[in-house]
């Protein structure tokens, strides 16, 4: 009776620690970019755009044009699709940054709702123009392309 108890908590201390070693492993590789990094499609002159479950502002349409641009620090290129149009922040704020990346300085905050004019976008982040004319960096998750009504707290 003993040895099976023993055996049965050292069989579920084995369990937990694998399933914390994968957990780990997982978050690990998230947050270095192994899951979901941007790929640099093999034709750049025909990108089309491709539906997923996600609103956010990464959709593309058609007319846009496909501009490549290496960018310094970074593997590999970020490609950009061309287009002027308005974005609006569906967070409660979000950075813009100097550059397409966390990594990059914060220049300023925005807030829910605010209109933000987009001239380029990747994947994963819109170049904005702010009100003031400075231009920067936004994660595409954090924006919508339709207006939002004020939050209701």
């Amino acid at each position: 009776m003993i040895i099976q108890r023993d055996l049965y908590r050292i069989s579920m201390f084995v369990l937990i620690a694998v399933f914390c070693c994968a957990l780990i492993f997982t978050l690990t590789s998230c947050s270095l970019g192994f899951f979901g990094a941007e790929e640099k499609p093999e034709n750049t002159e025909s990108v089309e755009s491709s539906d997923n479950d996600s609103d956010t502002a990464a959709s593309n349409t058609d007319s846009e044009t496909v501009v490549s641009e290496s960018l310094s620090g970074q593997e590999g290129e970020i490609i950009w699709y061309e287009g002027d149009s308005w974005v609006y922040v569906n967070n409660s704020w979000l950075n813009i940054r100097s550059g397409p990346s966390t990594d990059d300085a914060i220049l300023t905050e925005v807030y829910y709702s605010q209109a933000l004019r987009r001239i380029s976008v990747s994947d994963y982040w819109s170049l904005i123009i702010l009100p003031d004319g400075q231009e920067g960096y936004a994660y595409n998750s954090y924006l919508s392309l339709e207006p939002l009504s004020a939050q209701s707290e």
